[in-house]
Parts: structure tokens; sequence; C-alpha cells
């Protein structure tokens, strides 16, 4: 049991990681420069802050995947996923990818220094990419989606398989797992 438990947990671990680095990195960076804004320190900013938060929750997320449950593998790879899209694309590189210079005019200039910078890049998010946001929560949650359950299909097949098949199987799905 260990010895299993300990490789599926590596496994889902690396691929998981691999995936969460994949969303993040892709849909937060890429996404962003896509839009033409030029980086800055909130862009470097962002990346880390995504990097560390989907190396986090990739370490829940594989600990869940570990376990044998196709269906409780599944259902937390889909919500982990796309609350990893959402809050990292949207929230992370969309909103915070706007100088405070953009601000529009007819805004009031007396916005007190002392409000959260969230709420700062929410209104320029707001009023200069409004429909950029909802291209990248649909695009994020379509990959995320995707992924996850490509992702979980073959965990569960690895788990079950491994441990019972011969060597060719095994290096079949091995194979597969690398081609992700």
């Amino acid at each position: 049991m260990s010895n299993t438990f300990f490789l599926s947990f590596f496994l889902s671990f690396f691929l998981s990681t691999y995936v969460c680095m994949y969303l993040s990195i892709y849909l937060s960076a890429d996404l962003s420069l896509t839009l033409s804004f030029p980086p800055s320190f909130i862009h470097s900013f962002s990346f880390f802050l995504s990097f560390f938060l989907s190396f986090f929750l990739s370490f829940f997320l594989s600990f869940f995947l570990s376990f044998e449950h196709s269906h409780l593998s599944i259902y937390l790879s889909i919500y982990l996923s796309i609350y990893l899209s959402i809050y990292l694309s949207a929230d992370l590189s969309l909103t915070l990818s706007f100088p405070l210079s953009f601000l529009p005019s007819f805004l009031p200039s007396f916005l007190p220094s002392f409000l959260p910078s969230f709420i700062h890049s929410f209104i320029h998010s707001f009023f200069l990419s409004f429909d950029h946001i909802y291209l990248s929560i649909y695009l994020s949650i379509y990959l995320s989606i995707y992924l996850s359950i490509y992702l979980s299909i073959f965990i569960d097949l690895y788990i079950t398989l491994v441990p019972t098949s011969s060597s060719y199987a095994r290096t079949c799905i091995c194979q597969l797992l690398i081609n992700l």
C-alpha cells in the first residue's frame, strides 16, 4: 500500500504541478502579454504569486488524486483548476496588469491611497478590458476542465492498471503520461 500510494502521490503531484504551472503561466502570463500591455513589476508579482499558489494548490490536488476515487478526483481537479484559472488568470493577470496611470478621467481623482490595489485594478479592468475578461475566463474554464478530466483519467488508469498489468501496458501508459 505504501509503495503504490507514494508512487501515485509523486506521479499525480508531478502531473498536477505540470497542469497548474501550464494554467498559471499560459493563462496568467501569456494572456496578459498578448493584450499588448507593457510588462512591469505588477507582471512579475502576479507571475510569482500565481506560481506559488498553483504549486501550493497542486500539492493538495495531488494528495486527493493519489487516492483511487475517480469521481472525487475529477470533481476536485475541476473545482481547483477552475478556481486556479479564474483567480489567477482573471483576477491576477488581467486586473493587475493595468497601471494606475490608465485611470479614466471621469472617475474621481481623490481615491484614497489606502484602498487595496485589487479595487483599483478591478476598476481598470472593468473599464478598459471588459470583453477580454470574458474571453480569458471562457478559455481558462475550457482549458481547465479539459486538462483536469484528461489528467484525472490518466492518473486513474495509471493507478489501477500499473500494479496489475504487464510491462508493455506500463510503458504505454507512461508514454501517454509523458506526452501530456
